[in-house]
């Protein structure tokens, strides 16, 4: 049996907030390990931080605290125009509500960003 790769390891991601002055620490020690080829679903209660946990996932938001690998490269070490070049070439983001263009199908929308990115190169 092929052993499968390890796509994204987070260890220890605190995430928090300030609050008059002071630090309000929302969630702590999250741990997560997501390999190549899996389907993960994130669930949970309105307000329990599955958008903030996303928000870090894909390199929009940056942790408190903790480690966070994608592919084999520590991404809380890049800034700036890595940072970007880095999530132009592994980070892919579907939304909900906004930031799809209305005159393609979803697959036009899912498969725009690759055709962009190959014309650029």
């Amino acid at each position: 049996m092929k052993e499968k790769t390890i796509a994204v390891q987070a260890k220890d991601l605190s995430i928090g907030y300030l609050q008059s002055k002071q630090r309000k620490v929302v969630q702590s020690n999250i741990n997560l390990t997501l390999h190549s080829g899996e389907v993960t679903c994130l669930l949970g209660l309105n307000g329990a931080g599955k958008s903030t946990l996303l928000q870090i996932l894909g390199t929009l938001s940056t942790p408190d605290g903790g480690s966070l690998v994608i592919d084999g490269i520590d991404v809380l070490s890049l800034k700036g125009k890595a940072m970007a070049e880095f999530r132009n070439r592994k980070i892919g983001f579907v939304f909900q509500q906004f930031n799809l263009f209305p005159q393609y199908t979803v697959k036009g929308n899912l498969t725009l960003a690759p055709i962009l990115r190959a014309k650029k190169a």
